[in-house]
């Protein structure tokens, strides 16, 4: 079964299929998270949108640093949107900065994209949610403003833009999320569509959810997708699909992102991140 066809396969039996569980661990104590990211060596990063700050753990989810408060500097956010990896390196979206900031794995400043010029081409983002990168290191953004994904490109220095209204049945009406796997596809949710680009920005396939605002993660093995108590996790190597139904008595709590590590799922909600074994 191709990867293609088992997505479509597990968005219409998702709720089916879904089972209840417990976690095995609790970490963390934020004031508002907002996304979280878990890099090949077990490193979590959680950005935390009530105190603008980026937290760092270490494989054993002991607290090693943090870095961030509100503002405009290197080290400061306004709103951060989206926090993803780049190599071994943490991309940070601050959305109300219009500002993508790259930071090495132990939260240390390298470098800042913002509207202005690259290699001589004027660009600007409207709205920035969501940036990440492709083994190449070619840098995509979602900005939901344009309605756009801009890439710049690391070899050639150029800029190109898919997903607004020349793309047909792929532009982009409320885009939420975007991520790049290992084979250079790009999954973005827009509205209750998940729709699928390679990594020149042509349009491969359309697949309709069950409704809208998942949030989507990437992860070695596969994509979750999440929202309030439902967890859907796709494996790209097992092309297998497990789904979860996790009970919320409190909607404050409801799940905000998940992705899988070392055969467990990690799901984050405001205050902090619960961890699930897979089976």
């Amino acid at each position: 079964m191709t990867f293609r066809k088992l997505l479509f396969f597990c968005l219409i039996s998702f709720y089916t299929a879904a089972q209840s569980i417990g976690p095995v661990q609790r970490m963390g104590n934020f004031s508002e998270a907002v996304d979280f990211v878990i890099n090949d060596i077990g490193l979590i990063y959680v950005a935390d949108g009530g105190t603008n700050e980026v937290i760092l753990f270490d494989p054993g989810n002991n607290e090693v640093k943090r870095v961030g408060g509100y503002g405009w500097g290197a080290y400061s956010f306004a709103e951060i949107s989206d926090i993803s990896l780049s190599g071994i390196n943490v991309l940070i979206t601050d959305r109300y900065n219009k500002s993508i900031k790259l930071f090495d794995k132990d939260l240390n400043f390298i470098s800042e994209i913002k509207g202005g010029k690259y290699n001589n081409q004027e660009f600007t983002f409207n709205d920035p949610i969501a940036a990440t990168t492709n083994l190449k290191g070619d840098v995509y953004i979602l900005d939901r403003g344009e309605k756009r994904i801009l890439k710049l490109n690391v070899l050639n220095s150029d800029i190109t833009g898919f997903g607004d209204l020349g793309s047909g049945v792929f532009s982009l009406n409320a885009p939420d999320g975007f991520e790049i796997d290992r084979n250079n596809l790009i999954y973005c949710l827009d509205g209750k569509t998940m729709k699928i680009f390679d990594e020149f920005g042509t349009g491969l396939s359309l697949y309709d959810l069950d409704e809208k605002g998942y949030r989507i993660n990437l992860s070695k093995s596969g994509v979750t997708l999440t929202k309030n108590n439902s967890i859907l996790i796709l494996s790209f190597e097992a092309e297998q699909m497990k789904s979860f139904r996790l009970q919320v008595p409190d909607p404050e709590d409801a799940r905000i992102s998940s992705t899988v590590f070392s055969n467990k799922l990690f799901i984050l909600n405001k205050k902090e991140i619960e961890v699930y074994n897979l089976e």
